[in-house]
């Protein structure tokens, strides 16, 4: 069954922060989607999930981790694709998404 992790990052740059989403699968280890912005907006961590989406069209299986929102579940919902069952992110969850960041 796939995986799926997301994470958001900042990195200090000349002109401000800059905030990065990614989403990445964990069986390659690669990045497949991702946003980018100057602020911490709402839609940050969808718009990586989105791309995700439309550029490997993950099967209806396919299990994603990281962001419990309201928005971000019912964008899940609406690819047939489903959401950690995790109620909450432990220790071991956690470093398995900054292993991979």
């Amino acid at each position: 069954m796939p995986f799926r992790a997301a994470d958001i990052s900042y990195v200090w740059t000349q002109e401000g922060w800059l905030y990065l989403a990614v989403i990445y699968d964990l069986h390659s280890r690669r990045v497949i989607g991702w946003a980018v912005n100057n602020r911490m907006k709402r839609d940050l961590a969808i718009r990586a999930l989105k791309m995700a989406v439309a550029q490997r069209q993950p099967p209806r299986s396919c299990i994603f981790h990281r962001d419990r929102s309201r928005d971000y579940q019912n964008v899940l919902r609406e690819h047939g694709l489903k959401a950690s069952p995790l109620l909450h992110v432990n220790m071991h969850c956690q470093a398995t998404d900054e292993r991979q960041g």
